[in-house]
């Protein structure tokens, strides 16, 4: 393992590595992993998929479950007839175990409506869609999807066939996908520039394979696929089985939050393209056996692959509190610095992995399997910002981090000049605080130990030392001082030199502080403050200490104050429901530490005045409705609805919050006119009814 850094597993801060570089061609396949085919809007013809999951024995007749039953199959005539008598804002309720056979119908949706069903099942043909449509297109801010299993009828596919076809294209602010199910899909859901919209309680499955058409590359099912969508809440959803990408983010994607989801088996189970990490939250989700799949035959066409991928960007993002069931040869995490994939070589840091639960599936080799993986493409690893890797609960023997340079070639097969002498690393095998001890292990670009070699060192920049590595080229040393201590090998005849430094602190021992966050109800356009408490492990308040509120689209940092609070002003005009996002990043004595809430906005209460009127059968007759807010302000620009003896006005409010129309009433008598306004996302609906009176 030439130049392979391990570290433990608490907070890790790589203050410099400095090694000569090796000529050698980088052949790790997980490296340029999707290379090219996470930005792209079209399948490009290349999604493939492979065995039968079993998924669609789940939804086949059965006498608990009718929704395919024969000869009860609707069209696609039947939904769009139902979409074109929905009003704006309304329900198109596709009934009740009922089956609809849509074939290459497309449904663009236009106005803002509620698509619902129970047991409902929608069958239509994904190749139809030509690899970049959709079957439904959402272009309507707060269009909603609940309860409907769409189900392509070109799948399931076999190992080598294509998978084409979007079930959802949300293009839209406020949107919602729940409890509805996508079998067969190249992408059950996908986000084309969507924002603030959220997917919950939903299913997934598909399928992946490897094409070879001028080099290999993956292809197959992007479950849920987001391109340039940001503060998309994912939350409660099931991806289940050998789907390519079980969530996809790409092209400026960000501030996206992923809770509370189950991936089983899948190739990628989260896989970031370009500048798509930033603001995103990866927390109690359980990741199961993910990164090694094989074909219907048996044969292992996956493996090794990294469960959550940030190798094209590696910046800003945290991942808390997951459960991780790792299979053979698993790598949980890998991110990369100076991937060029998309151009400009990309940067790494400000990344918070904690709290995290890693376990051994059955039959697997702990060795093989690594936490963290972290390849850097040109020159030293330098972030940004800090990497804290803390307080994570990993089993023995899996390694916890890896930092590897491209340069060096595989880890399985480096190439190695035989002009060049060879390359060295400095690996920290311990450090004990009890004992103020740190080992070391001088090994050469094989991973074989160097015996009986000098290593110079020093503490903090104090004098330098030196010793010699034992027989399994070891070396402890004992540290003096809390601070910075730096190694370093000179090199010989045969070996190149190699220094290395690490950040020693003895006289602390971290705890894991909590936040108190619960989750809030506000209003629409009334201000109200989120609070949170931060408390230390033994619940003293954590005063001064600066914690990150991640809250529709913006990061806002406030000092905590008096009994640990922090708080920020959440006032929202459209309603729905908000996720928040809390960390702190600890500090010497305490570990960083995140919670996820959800912030619900309902619509504001409204008022209203609408007075009875007398007319003379030949005066013009003019009724007028006032719309005012919960606090008695007016209203403006909203549309009032008047009608009368069967005939129906229309007007919009003023500055005033006053709508008027003329009425058309020639006999004499007493009639009944309704007011109303339908609400909207800020405000309610309000209905009122007045007399009027004509008089000869």
């Amino acid at each position: 393992m030439n130049k392979k850094i391990i570290l433990p597993l608490f907070l890790v801060l790589l203050v410099a590595i400095s090694v000569s570089a090796v000529s050698a061609e980088a052949t790790d396949e997980a490296i340029v992993a999707d290379a090219g085919a996470d930005e792209t809007i079209a399948n490009a013809g290349a999604d493939e998929t492979v065995a039968d999951t079993g998924v669609d024995e789940a939804v086949e007749e059965s006498a608990d479950n009718p929704i395919l039953a024969e000869g009860t199959d609707k069209n696609g005539t039947d939904i769009q007839d139902k979409i074109d008598n929905a009003e704006d804002g309304g329900e198109v309720d596709l009934g009740e175990n009922q089956v609809y056979n849509v074939e290459n119908q497309v449904f663009n949706l236009t106005k803002k409506l509620i698509i619902k069903g129970n047991n409902v099942t929608i069958k239509a043909s994904g190749a139809a869609q030509g690899g970049v449509g959709a079957l439904f297109i959402a272009n309507v801010a707060g269009t909603e999807f609940k309860g409907i299993t769409f189900k392509n009828t070109d799948g399931p596919k076999q190992y080598g066939e294509t998978i084409s076809g979007y079930a959802i294209q949300l293009a839209i602010e406020n949107g919602t996908v729940d409890n509805c199910k996508f079998i067969d899909w190249s992408s059950g859901v996908y986000g084309r520039g969507a924002s603030f919209c959220t997917i919950k309680n939903s299913y997934f499955n598909g399928s992946s394979t490897k094409v070879t058409n001028g080099g290999t590359k993956e292809s197959g099912t992007k479950a849920i696929n987001l391109m340039g969508s940001h503060d998309i809440t994912i939350t409660g959803c099931t991806f289940d089985g050998q789907v390519l990408d079980g969530i996809s983010i790409a092209s400026n994607s960000g501030n996206n939050i992923i809770t509370d989801n189950t991936f089983i088996e899948n190739c990628y189970a989260i896989y970031f393209g370009g500048a798509s990490t930033q603001g995103c939250v990866i927390a109690n989700n359980t990741f199961t056996r993910c990164g090694y799949c094989k074909d219907e035959n048996g044969n292992i066409i996956f493996k090794n692959l990294p469960v959550l991928s940030t190798q094209k960007a590696a910046n800003g993002y945290i991942v808390a509190d997951n459960t991780i069931e790792a299979g053979e040869g698993s790598i949980f995490l890998k991110a990369e610095s100076g991937n060029t994939a998309h151009g400009y070589p990309s940067s790494i840091g400000d990344i918070n992995i904690t709290g995290n639960t890693l376990t051994v599936a059955a039959g697997a080799n702990a060795e093989s399997i690594t936490f963290i993986y972290i390849l850097t493409n040109k020159g030293e690893l330098n972030p940004y910002a800090p990497i804290n890797i803390s307080g994570n609960n990993i089993v023995a023997g899996v390694t916890p981090l890896t930092v590897w340079y491209a340069d060096w070639g595989s880890e399985s097969d480096p190439v190695i000049p035989a002009a060049d002498s060879v390359a060295t690393s400095i690996n920290i095998k311990e450090i004990s605080t009890a004992t103020k001890k740190v080992t070391i292990q001088l090994v050469d670009v094989n991973g074989e130990a160097q015996a009986g070699k000098e290593i110079s060192y020093s503490i903090n920049g104090g004098a330098i030392k030196t010793a010699e590595t034992d027989a399994d080229g070891l070396l402890t040393i004992d540290v003096t001082e809390d601070g910075i201590v730096a190694l370093a090998f000179a090199g010989d005849e045969k070996l190149k030199p190699t220094e290395t430094s690490i950040n020693f602190v003895a006289t602390v021992t971290k705890t894991t502080p909590t936040i108190t966050a619960s989750a809030m109800t506000t209003t629409a356009k009334i201000g109200k403050y989120y609070t949170v408490t931060l408390k230390d492990s033994t619940g003293k308040a954590l005063v001064g200490q600066t914690v990150t509120f991640i809250f529709n689209g913006k990061s806002t940092n406030v000092k905590t104050y008096e009994r640990g609070i922090a708080k920020i002003n959440i006032n929202l005009a459209t309603k729905g429901n908000y996720p928040i996002t809390i960390s702190y990043l600890g500090n010497d004595n305490n570990n960083a530490v995140v919670a996820v809430k959800n912030i619900k906005v309902n619509a504001q209460a409204t008022k209203a005045v609408f007075k009875a009127k007398t007319f003379k059968a030949k005066a013009t007759k003019k009724v007028s409705f006032t719309l005012k807010d919960a606090s008695g302000k007016a209203i403006k620009a909203k549309k009032i609805t008047f009608k009368v003896k069967g005939k129906t006005y229309t007007a919009k409010t003023n500055a005033k919050g006053i709508a008027t129309v003329k009425v058309k009433l020639t006999k004499k008598g007493k009639y009944t006119i309704t007011a109303k306004f339908a609400g909207d996302n800020t405000y309610k609906a309000i209905s009122k009814k007045a007399k009027i009176t004509i008089k000869k």
